[in-house]
């Protein structure tokens, strides 16, 4: 027998089960774009998983490939690109689960216009300026393309939305007729004829050269940005490590290294990866002497005289023997009247001193004993000074390259040097000191770009320190050390007297540059300038060695610093005078920085002569440390 259900029980069932109700969509977007143009589409619909709006035909259907953007990411508005074709098309409200277009609206896509203005010739690698207009849409360029108009892969370019109404181009390195054009997409609206020329350059080089050593060279040629006068092997071929030099910082005149190896060479003109000429160069041997006491007391410094080639980067060491590490060192760099001062070690024996080359060559050696002194040995200590008055000109070299957003204590590093830095230019360097800042890797990601923020003039701290406070480090961009220091000599140029540049930096050079070279030439030039150097958050020994290694080149210091008090400490000792230390005959005997380790002396009378003037008489006593204020 069935059991039958009551009306009212069957109702109530009903009332219960959910209906199932359409939700109608709607689209609202442009009637006409122009091609590859954006197309923005408000909307309403189901917004089930996987649904989307898309570019269709004119019938509504999807275009495959075609833009299409998820309605799940964009509440009510989506962007669309539009095709690269003119023609009728549509925007579609797309289910995803099966992928059937439940509305759709019409869309027209007409053809872009634009125009360019640019001259109808350059030389090779030279560059120019392109003006334009046109839609500027995303990703939208202006380039050098081939003499028919179309696009030539790799050619420089230069986006739209980065330099309206003008950008600027650099012409091919191979001569030849070509053109300039205006890219949306892959589409090219309009094109101009650009013919490029044949460059020129000249070379004269008082051949021959002695090895290692610097030697000038007269150029003459396009003096593109980048251009250099460079070493090459006897084919004019490239060589690792050569020496070069940018015609941009040294305009008629080059200063170039010549190769440490005696033989047959030439002399290049580069523009970008071109050679434009060569000239033949000859290398000749060198040969050098030294002449040093016999017996050296131990952990006290004696003089060594040398005779030689005499480049900045050569150095006087002093070993135990092969592969014995080095136990003093001293560079040409900082020779007196022909003669460096080294510290023997505490440890008494034999040593060799060797005048060696950068590459490593030893033009010269000869034996020294290192004895026990015939008294306890003294020391004299030069505090620091609370500012750094006897400036004659101050130039910070501060890295905002990528390295610098890492975080330390919670806090950027940037931010970190930032603070520093103000402090340094508020407490200690005096209003009014003559005052330079560079910064590098603040304004160009994947940049060698380096920035003179703050060119040598009386200190004005307010207006130094709001700019600081503006400085941002860039993601990606390199740390253009070598290219830095070059450019000092001509940011200081103005200055008389003592310099002293300090470079803040958490990382290597990346810039295929040579800060040593760099550092070489500006004390070989004869300018009195001091390079500090302070390492930020370096952890790698070997790199904190070379950093040293580079300060004591630069006749500075090398300062570690591992968080924020430390980073501030190392500039206030930057930043402190230099002295030096003469005997009663006035010869040199040791030097420092105010603030550092006591220096150790035999007994006796001396000088301490303090950068920026001012000496001091002092009497040193066996055991006992002498300080002198400045």
């Amino acid at each position: 027998m069935k059991k039958s259900i009551p009306f009212m029980a069957v109702v109530a069932m009903l009332l219960t089960i959910p209906l199932a109700v359409a939700q109608e969509v709607s689209l609202t977007g442009p009637d006409t774009v122009t091609i590859n143009g954006a197309v923005e589409v408000h909307w309403t619909g189901p917004d089930a998983q996987g649904d989307y709006i898309a570019i269709g035909d004119a019938s509504g259907v999807p275009v495959r490939y075609a833009s299409y953007v998820y309605t799940a990411r964009n509440d009510g508005i989506v962007s669309l690109t539009a095709p690269q074709e003119p023609g009728s098309y549509s925007v579609v409200y797309v289910a995803g689960a099966g992928r059937e277009p439940l509305e759709f609206i019409p869309l027209t896509v007409e053809a872009a216009t634009a125009t360019l203005q640019a001259p109808a010739g350059v030389s090779a690698n030279d560059s120019f300026t392109v003006a334009w207009t046109g839609p500027d849409n995303h990703g939208d360029y202006v380039a050098v393309g081939n003499a028919d108009g179309t696009i030539l892969r790799y050619a420089s370019r230069s986006y739209t939305a980065q330099y309206p109404a003008e950008a600027p181009l650099t012409a091919p390195e191979e001569p030849g007729a070509y053109s300039v054009i205006y890219v949306t997409g892959e589409t090219v609206v309009d094109s101009i004829p650009l013919q490029v020329g044949g460059l020129d350059a000249t070379l004269e080089v008082a051949d021959p050269v002695m090895a290692g050593s610097p030697f000038a060279v007269a150029w003459s040629g396009p003096d593109n940005e980048g251009d250099r006068i460079r070493v090459h092997d006897a084919e004019g071929m490239p060589m690792p490590h050569a020496s070069y030099a940018y015609t941009s910082l040294n305009p008629a005149t080059a200063t170039l290294v010549a190769p440490e190896a005696p033989g047959a060479y030439t002399v290049a003109y580069v523009t970008g990866d071109t050679v434009v000429t060569t000239l033949p160069l000859t290398v000749t041997e060198v040969t050098a002497g030294l002449d040093a006491p016999e017996e050296v007391p131990a952990g006290l410094p004696f003089p060594v005289h040398w005779t030689g080639p005499g480049n900045p980067r050569d150095v006087i060491e002093m070993v135990a023997g092969d592969p014995d590490p080095v136990r003093a060192r001293g560079y040409i760099a900082s020779s007196v009247d022909g003669t460096v001062m080294l510290e023997a070690p505490a440890d008494p024996g034999g040593y060799e001193l060797r005048y060696r080359t950068p590459g490593g060559r030893d033009l010269a050696a000869r034996p020294v004993s290192v004895v026990a002194p015939p008294q306890k040995p003294g020391a004299l200590e030069v505090l620091s000074a609370t500012q750094a008055s006897s400036l004659s000109a101050l130039e910070v070299i501060l890295d905002a390259s990528g390295s610098m957003l890492q975080r330390q204590d919670g806090r950027r590093r940037i931010d970190i040097a930032k603070t520093t830095l103000s402090r340094l230019v508020q407490e200690t360097v005096p209003q009014g000191t003559p005052f330079a800042l560079r910064v590098f890797g603040h304004r160009t990601p994947d940049s060698c770009r380096t920035d003179l923020e703050v060119p040598l003039t009386p200190l004005d701290r307010a207006s130094v320190l709001a700019l600081i406070d503006g400085v941002e480090a860039t993601n990606l961009a390199r740390t253009p050390i070598a290219r830095s220091l070059e450019l000092v000599a001509s940011d200081l140029a103005a200055a008389d007297g003592k310099r002293i540049v300090i470079l803040v930096t958490d990382g290597e050079e990346t810039c295929e540059g040579d800060p040593a070279a760099a550092i070489g030439a500006l004390r070989g030039a004869g300018a009195d300038i001091r390079v500090n150097i302070i390492g930020y958050a370096i952890d790698d020994a070997g790199l904190a060695g070379t950093f040293s290694r580079w300060a004591e080149l630069g006749g500075g210091a090398y300062f570690g610093a591992g968080n924020e008090d430390e980073l501030t400490a190392a500039l206030l000792a930057a930043a402190q005078p230099a002295f030096t230390v003469v005997d009663t005959a006035g010869v040199f005997i040791a030097g420092g920085l105010a603030g550092g380790e006591p220096i150790a002396l035999p007994a006796g009378s001396y000088e301490a002569r303090l950068d920026g003037g001012g000496a001091v008489a002092v009497d040193i006593r066996p055991e006992t440390v002498t300080t002198v204020t400045p």
